[in-house]
């Protein structure tokens, strides 16, 4: 399987990437791609041997419902454990972003007692849309 193989499959699935930040998927795409639908035919379409990524990006989809909105889930600390226990048994080197969700956004949490929602940038990035 290529890698435009995976780019075909995401755009089949009005998943697309962003034409900054080189190429990266941005918010709304990630959220279309972290829905449980997506992510069975993700895994239905790739070789056996990437499932491991689909299921590390399943146990990532948890932490975003668990701490990324409005709603503090009780379990938001066992699902970025479990992320990063898949993430790290992948052959992939560790981001700063990965880093940043295994020990900087507990940090944050713990310090606020509030989940992420509450502290958006995003009311504030979009206005570069807007002007």
């Amino acid at each position: 399987m290529l890698i435009q193989d995976i780019y075909d499959w995401a755009e089949d699935n009005h998943i697309v990437r962003a034409n900054y930040h080189g190429g990266a998927i941005d918010g709304p795409n990630l959220n279309r791609l972290l829905t449980t639908k997506k992510l069975d035919s993700l895994e239905a379409y790739v070789d056996e041997q990437f499932h491991p990524f689909v299921e590390c990006l399943r146990f990532f989809a948890l932490v975003k419902e668990s701490c990324f909105g409005m709603v503090l889930s009780d379990d938001w600390e066992a699902n970025i454990h479990i992320f990063k226990l898949s993430y790290e048994a992948l052959p992939i080197s560790v981001t700063p972003k990965a880093h940043s969700v295994w020990y900087e956004i507990p940090i944050f949490i713990w310090r606020h007692g509030r989940p992420m929602g509450f502290f958006s940038e995003q009311k504030y990035e979009h206005v570069h849309q807007v002007t």
